[in-house]
């Protein structure tokens, strides 16, 4: 599966799953038309007070919104990557957030054949 950078580059294999995980959490859910479930609900704790609640609370809409699932026929999450793991790298004051979100890629997951690969990726998502 291939697709297209922000850049106008062509994204093939990690490079493309990067970017739709990227996609995917940075988007509110509700904001696509004709596509209203895709997204994350991350977005919405923007201005939330930075504590152990927040944290949990973007663990879990991580794994949520990453999770291969159909919704009125449509499918939604990202196939080609099994989430492992969500970890804080940084908060700021001025309320920037960055995590690490690593977990197993799955070169075929979109076609249904999740045979598990050996090679553990990561990518960082700044809020």
């Amino acid at each position: 599966m291939s697709g297209i950078s922000i850049a106008g580059d062509i994204l093939v294999g990690w490079e493309h799953v990067k970017q739709s995980i990227e996609k995917i959490l940075t988007t509110p859910i509700g904001s696509r038309i004709m596509r209203r479930d895709f997204g994350s609900q991350i977005p919405d704790l923007i201005d939330a007070p930075m504590n152990e609640k927040l944290l949990m609370s973007i663990f879990a809409f991580t794994a949520k919104a990453l999770e291969p699932r159909m919704v009125n026929g449509d499918f939604y999450g990202e196939p080609r990557f099994k989430l492992e793991q969500v970890e804080i790298i940084s908060v700021s004051h001025s309320g920037k957030l960055e995590m690490l979100v690593r977990g197993r890629y799955i070169p075929r997951g979109h076609l249904g054949d999740f045979s598990p690969t050996k090679t553990d990726v990561a990518t960082n998502i700044v809020f």
